[in-house]
């Protein structure tokens, strides 16, 4: 199990990026950035509705949490590293540690893809 230590940790991705632990402080700038991505996301993800709401990203959030807690997960916002605005997200998730396994993922704003942050993130 993780403790608090992990909520104050801060990595540098690359210069341009810092990975964040995601939390329900992410709410708005989430809701934002997914329907900002609505076009994109509608075609490949099957959990995308058009009603999407804040509600919906702090559940969201809040399940996140959940699996940090219990070692399941650690997910991460990618953020610009100077302004702060919310550029994605990425984690290991569907973690299993009998088998010493996990999945890597990221996920990136329509206005912000192909710039980098995927890849700075995944590096880090």
């Amino acid at each position: 199990m993780m403790t608090n230590d992990y909520r104050s940790l801060v990595l540098a991705a690359g210069e341009k990026y810092r990975l964040v632990p995601i939390d329900v402080s992410f709410t708005e700038a989430l809701t934002e950035a997914i329907h900002e991505s609505r076009d994109e996301l509608i075609r490949s993800v099957s959990w995308y509705y058009p009603e999407y709401s804040m509600e919906d990203a702090r559940r969201w959030l809040q399940a996140r949490e959940r699996e940090r807690f219990e070692g399941r997960a650690y997910d991460f916002a990618i953020t610009e590293a100077l302004s702060g605005e919310l550029v994605g997200g990425c984690g290991i998730n569907r973690i299993q540690a009998k088998n010493r396994q996990g999945n890597l993922y990221y996920w990136v704003r329509t206005s912000q893809t192909n710039q980098g942050a995927a890849t700075a993130a995944a590096a880090a």
